[in-house]
């Protein structure tokens, strides 16, 4: 999908955001995106740069694996979206 008045970049933000968050971003916020990943990109100090996303959020598949990876990764806290209460039985407890 082209937005009119966008590069081509700010269109790959918007769908790689959309695919692998679930997060639905309009082109403004996926400007500011660009503009805080090339400004970290350019300055090592300025790595810990706040990114602050803001969008609906949506249901996630593979609940389980990707639980199962947060656990394998050292993790032990896990947000999920509201509508994946249905899919918590999913989820091994060990």
């Amino acid at each position: 999908m082209i937005f009119p008045g966008s590069n081509g970049l700010d269109d790959a933000i918007i769908r790689y955001i959309r695919r692998e968050k679930g997060l639905i971003i309009g082109q403004r916020t996926a400007e500011d995106l660009k503009i805080d990943l090339a400004s970290a990109v350019r300055s090592p100090s300025l790595m810990r740069t706040k990114v602050t996303l803001r969008g609906r959020v949506l249901p996630i598949g593979g609940l389980r694996e990707k639980t199962m990876a947060a656990l394998r990764a050292g993790l032990r806290t896990v947000i999920l979206p509201a509508e994946n209460e249905k899919d918590l039985d999913e989820i091994d407890p060990t």
